[in-house]
């Protein structure tokens, strides 16, 4: 078998390449796959499908076939000729079927068909009798218009042909796909010969086809009926409606430019469309430029009714086009609508505020986004202002240290504490400060435990380290607030009340709350003193150019140094 098939597609290709007509080996000759009466003047169709008792369906458009299915033609001598249909204008393939659009007497004979993917050869007997020879007492219509929302009926046209005799019951497909009751369409039921709708949707157009098998005395042969659906709406009852433009428009135009007049149109849904739109001259006569009206645009159509747009060009504007009314003119089979448009000169002063207001929207909208970049990133504005062109404010002031630090002193900490993922405290002030402020950006500061050799009377030590310092930064914690050291910050808040230094500087460490006995004068300097906050989970590797640094920074004195310079990043 699959020898015979290689052979038989050998022979068709090579006779397919010469062009000229050769036998289908062991498919010409065979029992016929499908036997199928049509009637004159229908349209019909048939697939390339073998045979099946029961099709689900009777046809398949799918693009794929169109190279993958053949069709030939069993001429009187018995040769093949392959389906021209370029010449046969009434016969077109869609996708696995042949279609006749409408059929004729003349189409009556043998066709095969071959599917070249699925070794295919299927070979179809086809008689088309005219109506009045199969006895037809009333054959229907078979292009039909149904109204939506309404009720209708669909009986299967042949059935009033070939009376007498025997034949099976009707199966209907719609699409293409055999048609099965719906429990969720109760609008649509299926009986015995028709298709019974008590409301018509949109859904419902399409192609519908009937097939009954008619039993002869020596074979039997499929009569199918092919009927068009199409869903409609009644005919309208209103003239169009001109959207655009409004009747008395007036549209400014620039003398000796091109301008386009459009017209935006809703026409009502007519079953015989009347539908036609264009533009016109009040005066005919006119001096002016000529209209070049431009075909209409269907930009929406729906089975209400379609949207149109109709432009007409004027190719340069002069002032005999400003004496004119120019009028869009639209008409339908129930009347007509017209809207009259003036065209005046465009008023420069117009042209030169518009320009204004643009210009003024843009240096508003760029002030915005630059006083929010500002507000974003205001200290490290003012910190790359300060570093190049700011004076240094340390000389000249007697002043030993930048900035004294204060901080809770821990006696657990140790090499070990300095092992955790997290700063403490101590570890924060002795270390990490000095890390940043010194080393990276050239600032001194005075650490008691590193600064100030052990002896000597501890407040006076304290208040005379304070006064040789520009700024006093506060290490601020639960621990702080209660701990001997906050005597540190008392000393420094009188030293600033009193003469004015050092400035103070407040670093959150952890969140406190202020208790009850604190002095007043520490309460009150807790809430103006600038405070800078430190995150809790804030890691070793922290930046230094983070915006915590940064803040602390601009709180710091002005001071040139070239190691400042050198690191100084955003």
């Amino acid at each position: 078998m699959e020898l015979t098939f290689i052979v038989f597609w050998t022979l068709m290709l090579i006779k397919h390449a010469e062009g000229i007509r050769f036998p289908l080996s062991g498919c010409s000759e065979s029992e016929p796959a499908w036997r199928y009466h049509a009637f004159n003047e229908e349209d019909f169709f048939f697939q390339c499908a073998p045979p099946a008792s029961n099709p689900k369906n009777i046809f398949n458009t799918s693009s794929s076939y169109n190279k993958d299915v053949e069709w030939f033609r069993v001429q009187e001598d018995k040769g093949l000729v392959r389906i021209d249909f370029t010449s046969n204008a009434n016969i077109t393939q869609k996708g696995n079927s042949l279609w006749f659009l409408p059929i004729g007497i003349k189409d009556s004979g043998t066709y095969i068909c071959t599917v070249r993917k699925e070794l295919l050869c299927l070979k179809i007997i086809l008689d088309v009798e005219d109506k009045n020879n199969a006895n037809c007492s009333n054959f229907n219509e078979t292009k039909l218009y149904f109204f939506i929302a309404t009720g209708n009926s669909l009986y299967c046209p042949s059935l009033n042909c070939y009376k007498g005799s025997q034949r099976s019951s009707v199966k209907w497909y719609k699409g293409g796909n055999l048609m099965v009751p719906d429990k969720n369409r109760y609008s649509l039921e299926i009986k015995k010969d028709e298709i019974v709708w008590t409301e018509i949707y949109e859904q419902d157009s399409g192609i519908y086809a009937c097939d009954y098998i008619q039993f002869n005395k020596t074979d039997q042969w499929i009569v199918r009926s092919v009927v068009s659906i199409t869903a409609i709406v009644r005919d309208t009852v209103h003239k169009p409606v001109i959207l655009d433009p409004t009747y008395g428009q007036r549209q400014e135009v620039e003398l000796g430019k091109p301008f386009e007049l459009k017209c935006k149109v809703i026409f009502g849904f007519e079953m015989n469309s009347a539908a036609f739109v264009t533009w016109l001259r009040s005066n005919s006569r006119s001096t002016g430029n000529q209209l070049q009206q431009e075909n209409k645009e269907i930009i929406a159509k729906k089975l209400a009714g379609t949207e149109y747009v109709h432009m007409a060009k004027l190719e340069k504007v002069t002032e005999n086009d400003l004496q004119d009314t120019f009028i869009c003119f639209a008409q339908n089979s129930v009347g007509n609508s017209s809207v009259e448009v003036k065209l005046v000169k465009i008023n420069m002063d117009k042209v030169v505020l518009v320009y204004i207001l643009c210009i003024t929207i843009a240096f508003l909208l760029a002030t915005f986004i630059a006083s929010g970049l500002i507000y974003v990133y205001w200290i490290e504005i003012i910190l790359l202002f300060r570093n190049y062109i700011s004076n240094d404010e340390t000389i000249g002031d007697s002043k030993e240290f930048d900035a004294f630090v204060s901080y809770a002193k821990s006696n657990s900490y140790s090499d070990e504490n300095s092992m955790n993922e997290n700063y403490n405290e101590e570890e924060f002030a002795i270390k990490l400060l000095p890390e940043i402020l010194e080393d990276k950006y050239g600032y001194k500061l005075c650490l008691l435990e590193r600064d100030i050799p052990p002896g000597g009377a501890y407040v006076e030590d304290i208040a005379r380290i304070i006064k040789r310092s520009r700024r006093a930064i506060f290490v601020l914690s639960p621990t702080y607030i209660n701990d001997p050291s906050l005597f540190e910050l008392q000393t420094a808040v009188k030293c600033t009340l009193e003469n004015g230094t050092p400035k103070l500087i407040f670093i959150k460490f952890k969140t406190f709350q202020e208790p009850r006995s604190l002095p007043h004068a520490i309460k009150r300097a807790l809430k103006v003193v600038p405070t800078v906050s430190w995150k809790e989970k804030c890691s070793k590797t922290t930046s230094s150019a983070s915006r915590f640094w940064n803040k602390i920074r601009y709180h710091m004195p002005i001071k040139k140094s070239p190691v400042s310079k050198d690191k100084y990043t955003w």
